[in-house]
């Protein structure tokens, strides 16, 4: 019996180095062969693709290794076009960086990104294009209209903050081939559109403030006097954060309306005090209403309303129960 087992156990341990260390593990060594083995990162760099179609002229293309994401199945970014325009829209600059496809290598679609700083440029806290919605943020690509959304927070007066625009694509592969050609709209036909086509950026519709040459002092009406300090055209709404509607725009003059010291009756400016005749030949008036009494200075703004093309002379009437008082303007 005991010749018997010696011929087992020699059988078993021969079975063992002819099969391997692993048919004659402990336990533990089982449970070590068990674990998982982790899946490749998927977040890792993968090669750009060349982008066909980009010509010289065009923004340059490239990696921008930053935009990496850990999500399963996204990559890098197969395209990257430098925009670096400034726009306006509402209460906002907004400073267009840089455009991107982002794929998905599971699908095969993915998104095109463009990144912005927006400046708020009230005094009020409020979100870049909260008033733009879905159809209001349209990108052409080749022959598509996307419908786009936006990823931005709550922005202190007069302060900045980061954001981005995104939308959905069913190819990432053909995306970054039509990203070259590709205008972003931002407005519907509503409103005042900001239009950048980035193959030609010089052709991009800000709706920049246009200035405008003045600086005079209205002489002495009734013991009050306006100082026009600045002035400007305006395609924007900032109270409201939104653009004004198609073809409408503002003239501005940033004023300061005071008087004497010793003005014994009260002046009323009102909404007649001051009219702007449009090249047009319309005849506009200012919303205000001041009751100026002595010492009385405070710094106000004048707006009147223009219509597209804006471009011409204007004429700046003010009068208050005296002899007007006339002031051309030109808009470039």
């Amino acid at each position: 019996m005991a010749r018997a087992r010696a011929c087992m156990t020699w059988s078993l341990v021969l079975s063992c180095l002819l099969s391997g260390a692993a048919a004659c593990g402990t336990e533990d060594d089982e449970a070590e062969q068990e674990r998982p083995v982790a899946a490749p990162d998927a977040s890792a760099p993968i090669p750009d693709a060349p982008v066909p179609g980009a010509d010289a002229g065009a923004p340059t293309t490239g990696a921008d290794p930053s935009a990496q994401t850990g999500d399963a199945g996204r990559g890098t970014t197969a395209a990257e076009l430098r925009i670096d325009k400034e726009v306006f829209v509402g209460a906002f600059k907004l400073t267009l960086g840089a455009a991107r496809v982002v794929p998905d290598a599971r699908s095969g679609g993915g998104q095109v990104v463009l990144d912005f700083v927006a400046e708020n440029l009230t005094t009020a806290v409020v979100v870049p294009l909260a008033n733009l919605f879905s159809e209001a943020l349209l990108l052409e690509l080749g022959d598509q209209y996307l419908y786009g959304s936006a990823n931005a927070g709550h922005t202190p007066g007069l302060r900045k903050s980061t954001g981005s625009l995104s939308w959905n694509v069913a190819n990432a592969a053909t995306a970054a081939r039509d990203l070259p050609q590709a205008t972003v709209t931002l407005g519907t036909a509503a409103v005042n559109q900001v239009v950048v086509p980035f193959a030609n950026l010089a052709a991009t519709v800000s709706l920049a403030d246009i200035p405008v040459a003045v600086g005079f002092t209205v002489p002495s009406i009734q013991r009050t006097t306006l100082a026009v300090k600045r002035a400007y055209v305006t395609y924007q709404n900032f109270s409201g954060n939104r653009p004004q509607p198609a073809g409408v725009a503002y003239l501005v003059l940033d004023t300061t309306l005071s008087a004497d010291t010793d003005l014994v009756e009260v002046v009323y400016w009102k909404q007649d005090t001051t009219s702007l005749r449009r090249p047009d030949g319309v005849s506009v008036f200012n919303n205000m209403f001041e009751v100026v009494g002595a010492g009385f200075r405070k710094d106000l703004y004048f707006s009147y309303e223009l219509r597209s093309p804006v471009a011409g002379t204007y004429t700046l009437t003010i009068a208050n129960g005296q002899t007007p008082f006339a002031q051309t303007l030109v808009v470039p």
